[in-house]
């Protein structure tokens, strides 16, 4: 991957490598390092002098992904430029992971048309297409993972005693710090394993004070996943390898917690069986360059 300078993926898989290398040659990248701009909503009271801010966000990144496509024949370059033209397709989203200064960052975007085609030669054309960002800022391109509940080792068995059987030593806490380099709040994506039954699994950021408690219990071998994104939020129960949505079973004072840049404490728990609880937290730092 380290050989890559931009791989694009669209959200069904299709995939573009595009490095210094043939078949597709990156040409240019336009506006990945333009200052991101924030839009601020304000309100003018009768008599006030000036405004109040309500709020803000970053607008939308335009990117121009131009491409050199080189074939060995003309019935090769036909093929890739199809298949450049189905992964580009508007009609998907997609995630252009790319090196950048500052380290290897990805970007969500969506392609604004289909890519424009120019032929150069018999075996060579060139290929270009307009990218937004709909959400403008960088993700670091791996999802990190912070253990807060779980078990170490410290039995040997010349055989295996099957997934029913937890031997080990507690490690981790219940209240863990999790550490955030990026430069702007970022989703978390926790998983909670039960090796027991557990009565209403929480998790609290502490800082914040967003507390969120499924109110339904965890059986033993039960995975129940939390997606707390700003733009999307998923609570799903995986029991005998069937997904079920139980976001309707959240207590209704429950917030999602995000993870603000620096240090966070995150708290897991649950009203009953929390020692048989192991949780893990993944999520991807967010930068704004």
């Amino acid at each position: 991957m380290s050989e890559d300078t931009v791989i694009y993926q669209n959200e069904q898989g299709g995939i573009l490598r595009c490095s210094g290398q043939p078949p597709y040659v990156l040409a240019t990248l336009d506006g990945l390092y333009g200052a991101g701009v924030y839009e601020r909503a304000t309100v003018r009271a009768e008599g006030q002098q000036g405004e109040s801010v309500l709020g803000g966000s970053f607008a939308p990144r335009t990117l121009t992904l131009s491409l050199t496509v080189v074939g060995e024949s003309r019935e090769r370059l036909r093929s890739l430029c199809g298949n450049a033209a189905a992964v580009l397709s508007p009609e998907l989203s997609g995630v252009l992971s790319m090196d950048t200064p500052l380290g290897r960052r990805s970007l969500r975007v969506w392609p604004d048309s289909t890519p424009a085609l120019s032929l150069k030669t018999e075996c060579c054309a060139g290929l270009s297409v307009s990218l937004t960002a709909y959400e403008p800022l960088f993700l670091e391109e791996r999802e990190r993972r912070v253990e807060m509940a779980a078990y170490s080792g410290r039995f040997r068995f010349p055989l295996g005693l099957g997934a029913d059987w937890v031997f080990g030593e507690r490690a981790g806490s219940r209240l863990t710090a999790v550490s955030n380099p990026g430069q702007a709040v970022c989703g978390l994506r926790a998983v909670f394993r039960a090796d027991g039954t557990v009565r209403d699994p929480s998790l609290t950021a502490v800082g914040s004070g967003a507390v969120l408690t499924l109110r339904r219990d965890l059986l033993r071998g039960d995975t129940l996943e939390i997606l707390s994104l700003p733009a999307r939020r998923r609570v799903e129960l995986i029991r005998d390898g069937e997904r079920r949505n139980v976001m309707g079973q959240l207590d209704p004072a429950s917030e999602f917690p995000l993870l603000e840049p620096g240090e966070n404490l995150l708290l897991c728990g649950a009203l009953e069986g929390e020692d048989r609880l192991r949780v893990e937290i993944f999520f991807q730092p967010v930068y704004t360059i």
